[in-house]
Formats: C-alpha cells, sequence, structure tokens
C-alpha cells in the first residue's frame, strides 16, 4: 500500500469513528446543563445532575455493584482463560478444535439465549440476585475474550525461552510462572481490561438475573423507561470516561507487549 492510500484509507477511518463516536460525545455537555431537561448546547453549566447521583443511592448502589462484579469477573476470567489459552495452544490431543469452539461459543450465541438459560439454573439454585451469581454469569460471556487475547500472544512466543528453561532444570509450572507469564502479561492485562469493559457495560444477562443487585446499566434502563432527565446524561458521561480510560489502557499494554 502507498503513501497516498494510507492516507485515505486513515482518513476514513478516521470518519467512521467520528461518525459513530461523536453521539456519544455529544452526551457529555449535556450533562453539565443546568436545565431540568435534555438540552443542548444547555444555555447555562453546572454540576447538580452529578451531585444528584451521589446523593442518590439507586445510583451509587448500582455502581457499586457493577464494579463488584466487574473486578470479580476479571480475577475469575484472567484465571480461567490464561490457563486455558496454555493448554490450547500448548497441548495437543485429540478433540482439541473442537474443544476450542465449544470455549469460544459464548461470542456468538446470542446474550438473549444465554440470558434465558442462566436464570432457569439461578432460578433453581436460588442464586437470582447474587452479586456472584451476575460475576460467574458474565464470566462465561468475557473468558473468550481472555482466551483469544492471551491466546495471540503465546503464539507469537519465542519457545526456545521455554526449552532454555527445560534444559536448566525448570519444570512447566515453574517456567510457566517464572519466564511465560511475565513476558505475556501486556496482553493478559489488555484482556482482563476488556473482560471488565464487556461485565461492567453488559445489560441483558444482568436484566434476567440481576433481582434486587441492579447494576448500572440496568438502573439506566429502569430510568430511561419512566423518564429522560440529565441525570441520565451525567452517569452516561461517568461510563464514557471509564471506557476510555480502560480502552486506551489495553491499547497501551497491548502495543507494549509487541515490542
Amino acid at each position: 500500500m502507498n503513501r497516498q492510500s494510507r492516507y485515505i484509507l486513515y482518513l476514513f477511518c478516521s470518519v467512521v469513528f467520528l461518525y459513530l463516536a461523536l453521539p456519544g460525545f455529544i452526551v457529555i455537555p449535556i450533562s453539565f446543563s443546568g436545565a431540568s431537561y435534555l438540552q443542548f448546547p444547555p444555555k447555562d453549566l453546572s454540576w447538580k445532575w452529578y451531585a444528584a447521583i451521589w446523593q442518590d443511592y439507586s445510583w451509587t448502589s448500582a455502581i457499586i455493584v457493577s464494579f463488584e462484579v466487574a473486578i470479580i469477573v476479571v480475577i475469575v476470567s484472567t484465571i480461567i482463560g490464561v490457563l486455558a489459552s496454555y493448554a490450547l495452544v500448548r497441548g495437543e490431543f485429540k478433540g482439541k478444535n473442537l474443544l476450542t469452539s465449544f470455549i469460544l461459543s459464548p461470542m456468538i450465541i446470542p446474550h438473549m439465549i444465554i440470558s434465558i438459560a442462566v436464570y432457569k439454573l439461578y432460578a433453581d439454585m436460588r442464586l437470582i440476585g447474587s452479586v456472584w451469581g451476575l460475576a460467574l454469569a458474565h464470566t462465561v460471556i468475557v473468558t473468550p475474550f481472555i482466551i483469544l487475547n492471551t491466546s495471540s500472544v503465546l503464539r507469537g512466543f519465542d519457545r526456545n525461552l521455554e526449552r532454555v528453561a527445560a534444559i536448566l532444570g525448570a519444570n512447566r509450572v515453574t517456567t510457566f510462572f517464572k519466564i511465560i507469564l511475565p513476558l505475556i502479561k501486556p496482553g493478559v492485562m489488555a484482556g482482563a481490561l476488556l473482560s471488565f469493559i464487556i461485565s461492567f457495560d453488559d445489560l441483558v444477562i444482568s436484566m434476567f438475573i440481576c433481582g434486587n443487585k441492579r447494576t448500572l446499566p440496568v438502573r439506566i434502563w429502569e430510568d430511561i423507561r419512566l423518564e429522560l432527565t440529565p441525570s441520565l446524561a451525567a452517569i452516561s458521561s461517568i461510563i464514557i470516561t471509564v471506557s476510555l480510560v480502560v480502552l486506551f489502557s489495553a491499547t497501551f499494554l497491548q502495543k507494549t507487549g509487541k515490542k
């Protein structure tokens, strides 16, 4: 690809990105409106809608639940994903491709179907409305992303380092924790941050099984059904900020891991 074609491609991608992202960024100025309704551009600026969120227990409770669930999901899915990735990349056994397809299937199956199945299971197990129940359900849908991200890093890993470690007397466990894991850590962390975003923003599965433990997306959905106020713009601005910080961090870690 010559330089002119590359510039045209960059320009096209930038226009598409602005088209997709601009409506989201319009929400941020609206959140600082002093009016009692959605107004763009705002005639006067105020922090009152952010203050209203922190003074409303239903909002703060939803924020706390979302963070609790997302943190548990990151820990559990990262452990499972890294170990599964290592087994799938390094292992040679019958049915490997079939097992890989099965593990990655939650990326293809619609979340509505997963939600119905999880709801039936949790109803029998009395896990509806449980933070751990939410976290386990989210783990099912985010673990494939961890596996894909970690597997791509492992495939580019220099296996000569493992052979040298084996020659020097290190067993597989020592080699994994002392050599492999430190070198693939940027890729693993990038996948963990991505899993945080997916869990934090999930609505469909959370709606089915959250019970009285409402997550932030569920709380927003309930408020949208009743009325549209600038408080929704304020909480949406917080979500946008958190998502951007996590995404840029994940991108930075991925670039670090490739160096």
